[in-house]
């Protein structure tokens, strides 16, 4: 199945690309567009799976979390605030509706404890 392997490649790239643009923009995460990323090369080219796992600043984070599940507290720490500071320039350079604004805090709000809930090493065999 060419077609698949390709559309996994292209779609891998995109979402590459939107994680990148993360850096910059605000409450554009980096991170979990990378992780999308991974998932759809592990299917269409383990080769680039690889080079972002070889990554120095993300790759051993975004590796912890495809293979265990896991989110360093360091990670965590950075992310929340990261959310942070991205609502705060969001609400003070947007200006949305009372009702936009509540809903992108209540998004974020969801994904901070799903994040900070997410274990910080992998779970120990018996």
């Amino acid at each position: 199945m060419k077609l698949r392997k390709y559309t996994y490649i292209v779609l891998g790239w995109l979402s590459f690309a939107i994680g990148f643009l993360g850096m910059f923009v605000p409450l554009l995460p980096t991170v979990v567009f990378w992780i999308i990323a991974v998932w759809l090369w592990s299917r269409g080219a383990p080769e680039l799976m690889q080079k972002v796992y070889d990554n120095a600043k993300y790759g051993s984070q975004i590796e912890a979390f495809m293979l265990h599940g896991v989110v360093s507290r360091k990670g965590k720490i950075a992310a929340v605030v990261s959310m942070s500071i991205s609502y705060i320039l969001f609400q003070f350079f947007a200006k949305p509706a009372f009702m936009t604004g509540a809903g992108v805090a209540i998004v974020l709000s969801v994904i901070a404890i799903w994040l900070v809930t997410r274990p910080e090493q992998p779970k120990q065999d018996p």
